[in-house]
């Protein structure tokens, strides 16, 4: 009985938290979207069809790139840290660290992102949605080796799956939308919705033993 209650609970928690890692990660989409908009009326090279857009527009696309990823993660690790209170204790600590986590790889990557706008035509939309597959999968691996420390295994196998699951899906809408932009903004929802689904599949698993 006490083995079926725990089942109902995890089989819960897998809504909830699948929920959680959607809403968390629509979020950050949103945010994109609507800075995209502002942005495109201050540097119309923005808006351009242009496979290579200017330095300007490179510039400020990255940096709205950041602060949808830092926004979305925030509020994605927020939502899971509610579904799961007991789970994740040191959640402000966590927090810290994902901003600089987030920060530290847009630095890196202003280099990259300038050379593959120049080298290849198209480029920076592949490095912008990679680099949101690596900081979310990143982030998450730091939310749990620092919340939740005792967790460390599973959230490895759980980031690990999510990556498989979000990238599929992504190449998907690649082939079936045919419009980068909207599958960079939508890149967010996905990888976020992954890891909240998979990192409950563990946890279920876990308590079926």
């Amino acid at each position: 009985m006490e083995n079926q209650e725990s089942k109902d609970f995890s089989v819960t928690k897998l809504v909830y938290k699948t929920i959680a890692g959607l809403s968390g990660g629509l979020g950050g989409g949103v945010v994109l979207m609507v800075l995209y908009v502002l942005a495109v009326g201050v540097t119309g090279d923005l808006g351009s069809v242009d496979p290579r857009p200017g330095l300007g527009a490179v510039i400020v696309g990255a940096v709205l790139l950041l602060i949808a990823n830092i926004t979305g993660s925030m509020l994605s690790t927020f939502l899971f840290a509610l579904v799961e209170k007991a789970k994740y204790r040191d959640f402000g600590k966590a927090l810290y660290q994902i901003a600089l986590l987030n920060l530290m790889v847009f630095i890196l990557l202003v280099p990259v992102y300038l050379i593959s706008n120049l080298a290849v035509d198209g480029a920076l939309i592949l490095i912008f949605i990679l680099q949101i597959v690596f900081t979310i999968q990143s982030s998450h691996l730091i939310f749990e080796s620092v919340a939740n420390p005792e967790g460390g295994v599973a959230g490895i196998y759980g980031t690990t799956i999510a990556l498989l699951i979000s990238t599929i899906v992504l190449v998907v809408l690649f082939a079936v939308i045919n419009n980068p932009m909207i599958v960079l903004m939508l890149a967010f929802p996905v990888v976020w919705g992954a890891i909240g689904f998979s990192q409950s599949v563990i946890s279920l698993i876990g308590s079926s033993k």
